[in-house]
């Protein structure tokens, strides 16, 4: 009678048993079947890591006294100078530590710096270090002087002056690395200014300028109506970073190249300028220090050693290699105010090489910054990413890096989205470049290619009118080298127009030497881009110098020394 009865029970207080689990059976299981979402976990919230921080005026360790103002080995061979020390007081412990800028010996930076003897860099702005690791009380002293001014160890050993001689500081270096590959694809070494170092240890950035481009370096071209700041263009090839000098304001002073077809195209393009075929070797002896002094130089040394694309050995690698190992002696021929330098990003897989170019820079005295950038995000409608470097001679200050302007393309083509890309501007494509050219105009000319540009058949390619070209031109020939038609090769204006040449820039030369000059160029759009950059840290400085009032300088100051050279007094000293 009562089988298929529910009897509620309202006796709330009575706990109802449990069902037991059968053998193998988790209960969770059974209540909550495969079919039913497990609830989410309930990880506890961990509760923040507390701390109170008690100033200290000093503390005594080891028997030495440390307060803010000192400087403190530590046992890992840096160097802290102490800005405030401070007692931390945890859940758990308790601590003390110095808190300050760090530093370590130049010759700890793998060949980047110069080494030599108690010159230090600072590599952090500030960290914290526990009053465990100080070794040793030590004196430093931070200046924007030229090496070896403040550097005396006359007196010591080498051990000695190791041990407890006086650490001179004349650079900032930040320089992050990769975590995975260990490569330093941007980085900066700055030397420091005159409003950075104690008043005892300065030398004004004027002074030092000066002493670095030579008493004539007194016309300040962008404060004064009617000059232009000069341009000297060196392995100049077919002109590419000449054009970014133009457009960014500059006058092409001169360029020089081996090549005879690359100075027949830079002597076409920019008449105006002096051409020099030569070798760099003679180009740095054929000449009067400053003779060719210009404000601004621009080097792009072979790169073809470099490249990841080197898979084999070529006839000119040991001279092309030597080339990149006179950018101290063009320097020290011409004392630009500032350098750039273009190469391939694969320089920077080669450490010995990379360096070798640090090298040439911070011994003469220049501010170095280098960053791979990524063309595409600059206006030049191909895939192509390069080492760019800039330099600033002592005295002057080091510009920064343009900001991009277009995105990146998708891997996988997707509408674009100016959201989620941050505000850029979409990429140019292909047809943005060379959609305006007579697609039959090159192709009637036998030296640019005429009937040997065309395919027997229709070839596959990537390369689509609406997107970047999807690989780097190159010198030569290769799989990038197919027009969006499948039917040809791209010819050499179509090819001009992807490294962003302007319409009216001519080459000499066959077919396969106009190739070569462009696809060796600098993007000239890129090229614009770093030199406004440069500009417009020229014209900061030179309005700088028209507010200071203008003194001569009577005294012949040791500081002056652009080289970071030794003298008879303080010799050059290598770790």
């Amino acid at each position: 009678m009562f089988d298929d009865a529910i009897f509620v029970s309202d006796d709330e207080g009575e706990e109802e048993e449990r069902p037991r689990e059968e053998e193998g059976v988790n209960y969770h299981d059974r209540i909550f079947p495969e079919d039913t979402p497990t609830p989410p976990e309930v990880k506890p919230v961990p509760r923040p890591i507390s701390f109170i921080d008690i100033t200290l005026e000093y503390i005594d360790h080891c028997g030495n006294n440390f307060r803010p103002g000192k400087t403190a080995e530590l046992v890992d061979g840096t160097f802290i100078q102490i800005k405030s020390i401070v007692e931390r007081h945890r859940t758990d412990y308790t601590e003390t530590l110095l808190i300050g800028p760090c530093f370590k010996r130049c010759r700890s930076f793998e060949g980047l710096f110069p080494s030599k003897l108690n010159e230090v860099a600072m590599f952090s702005s500030s960290k914290d270090v526990s009053i465990s690791r100080i070794l040793r009380p030590r004196i430093l002293i931070r200046t924007n002087a030229s090496w070896p001014k403040f550097n005396d160890i006359r007196g010591y050993t080498k051990e000695e002056a190791e041990n407890s001689g006086k650490l001179v500081c004349r650079w900032e270096a930040t320089i992050p690395v990769h975590t995975s590959t260990r490569y330093l694809y941007t980085g900066v070494l700055r030397r420091l200014r005159e409003d950075e170092v104690d008043p005892k240890f300065r030398v004004s950035d004027r002074k030092l300028r000066r002493g670095w481009r030579g008493p004539q370096d007194g016309v300040r071209p962008g404060v004064s109506e009617g000059n232009r700041y000069t341009f000297g263009d060196s392995f100049c090839g077919g002109g590419g970073m000449s054009c970014g000098a133009q457009a960014a304001g500059f006058e092409t002073s001169w360029g020089f190249d081996f090549d005879k077809d690359a100075c027949n195209t830079y002597r076409r393009n920019f008449p105006s300028a002096q051409v020099f075929m030569t070798p760099v070797d003679l180009f740095v002896t054929a000449f009067a220090e400053r003779e060719l002094q210009v404000d601004v130089i621009h080097l792009s040394p072979p790169c073809q050693p470099h490249s990841p694309a080197h898979t084999v050995p070529g006839k000119n690698d040991d001279e092309n290699e030597a080339a990149g190992l006179c950018i101290g002696d063009i320097l020290q021929k011409i004392r630009p105010r500032y350098a750039t330098l273009e190469q391939t990003d694969g320089i920077i897989h080669r450490p010995e090489w990379f360096n070798v170019v640090m090298w040439s820079f911070v011994s003469a005295g220049f501010s170095v910054t280098w960053k791979v950038l990524q063309c595409v995000q600059y206006g030049t409608p191909q895939t192509r990413k390069r080492l760019f470097i800039m330099a600033a001679c002592p005295g002057e200050l080091l510009p920064t890096f343009p900001e991009p302007i277009y995105a990146q393309p998708n891997r996988v083509p997707t509408p674009f989205n100016l959201a989620q890309n941050h505000g850029l501007l979409p990429p140019r494509t292909l047809g943005d470049a060379i959609g305006h050219l007579d697609p039959d105009a090159d192709l009637i000319d036998e030296r640019n290619g005429g009937p040997h540009l065309r395919f027997t058949e229709p070839r596959a390619t990537p390369n689509r009118w609406d997107e970047p070209l999807r690989n780097t031109i190159k010198a030569g020939s290769g799989n990038y080298d197919v027009h969006p038609s499948f039917l040809r090769r791209f010819t050499v204006r179509e090819l001009a127009c992807l490294q962003t040449f302007p319409d009216h820039h001519e080459f000499c030369g066959i077919f396969g030497m106009q190739r070569r000059q462009v696809g060796n160029a600098v993007p000239p759009v890129v090229g614009a881009a770093i030199l406004g950059q440069v500009r417009k840290a020229l014209e900061a400085s030179d309005a700088n110098d028209v507010d200071m009032e203008d003194e001569e300088d009577k005294e012949d100051d040791d500081e002056c020394m652009g080289a970071e050279g030794g003298s008879q007094d303080n010799p050059l000293i290598i770790d």
